[in-house]
C-alpha cells in the first residue's frame, strides 16, 4: 500500500512540472516582467533597477531607452505604445514604440508603501481596458479605463501572489512567484481554469509567443525560460 501510495505521489509531483525547451542567459540585470510585441517581433523588457531595453527574438539589443526610472515591475505593448509600471513611483509610463521617448504619465494612487504600486499590468482588447494587479494582501486585480482610473477591484483569493499578468487569446494568465506557477483565467469571471507548475527560480515576467510557446523571466537567476503552450 505504501508503495502505491509512492507511485501515485511521484505521478502527481511529475505532473506539475513543466520542463522548459530551453533557457538562455538575458542581458538586462534584476529583469521584472517582459512582453513581446508581434507587429517588430521584439521583446520588452523591464528592471528593478529602472530600465527598459528592445530585444530581438535572439535577445539581442535593439535599443535601451534613454528614460531611467526607479522600480520597474511591469510592461506591456498595445498598439504603438509601450506602458510600464513605475511600482515605487506610482505611477504608469507611455513609451512610443516608434521613437521610444517617453509621451505620458500617469500617476496611480494608493495607501500602501513604496514597494506596494502596481505588479503587473495587462490590456482587455475586447473590453478596451487595462488590467493591472498588487501582488498581494490581498491578491487583486484592478480594471481600468484608458486614463487609469479604477472602474472595479477583483479580490483572487485562490492565488497566492501576482508576479505578472498577460492577456492572450482571449484568456488572462497570472504568473505567481511564490508557487512558480501559471494560472490560466476565464477574462469575464476572472475564475481560474488551469495552472501549470514549473522549475524556474523568482518568475517575474511571461509573454506568450504564439499559440505553441510562451516565455517566463527570471528574475534571480537573469534568464530567459521557453516552455512549449500546455493544456491548462
Amino acid at each position: 500500500m505504501k508503495f502505491v501510495f509512492f507511485l501515485a505521489f511521484l505521478s502527481l509531483y511529475t505532473t506539475k512540472s513543466n520542463p522548459p525547451i530551453s533557457k538562455v542567459k538575458i542581458s538586462i540585470a534584476e529583469p521584472s516582467d517582459i512582453c513581446y510585441d508581434p507587429i517588430s517581433n521584439h521583446f520588452i523588457v523591464v528592471s528593478d533597477e529602472g530600465l527598459i531595453k528592445i530585444m530581438d527574438r535572439a535577445l539581442n539589443t535593439i535599443k535601451m531607452l534613454k528614460f531611467h526610472g526607479c522600480d520597474f515591475e511591469a510592461v506591456s505593448v498595445v498598439d504603438s505604445v509601450i506602458y510600464v509600471s513605475d511600482e515605487s513611483g506610482k505611477r504608469i509610463l507611455e513609451f512610443s514604440v516608434n521613437t521610444y521617448e517617453n509621451i505620458a504619465i500617469h500617476d496611480i494612487h494608493n495607501s500602501g508603501a513604496l514597494n506596494e504600486g502596481i505588479e503587473g499590468l495587462t490590456y482587455n482588447p475586447k473590453t478596451r481596458q487595462f488590467i493591472a494587479s498588487y501582488e498581494k494582501d490581498p491578491v487583486s486585480l484592478i480594471i481600468m479605463n484608458d486614463d487609469f482610473q479604477t472602474i472595479k477591484r477583483i479580490n483572487l483569493p485562490k492565488i497566492s501572489d501576482i508576479s505578472a499578468l498577460t492577456y492572450f487569446n482571449g484568456f488572462l494568465y497570472v504568473l505567481s512567484d511564490e508557487d512558480a506557477s501559471l494560472s490560466k483565467l476565464d477574462i469575464n469571471s476572472y475564475k481560474v481554469l488551469g495552472t501549470t507548475y514549473f522549475n524556474v527560480i523568482n518568475p517575474e515576467g511571461v509573454a506568450f509567443l504564439n499559440t505553441d510557446s510562451f516565455v517566463i523571466v527570471s528574475d534571480a537567476e537573469q534568464k530567459l525560460y521557453t516552455f512549449s503552450n500546455v493544456e491548462f
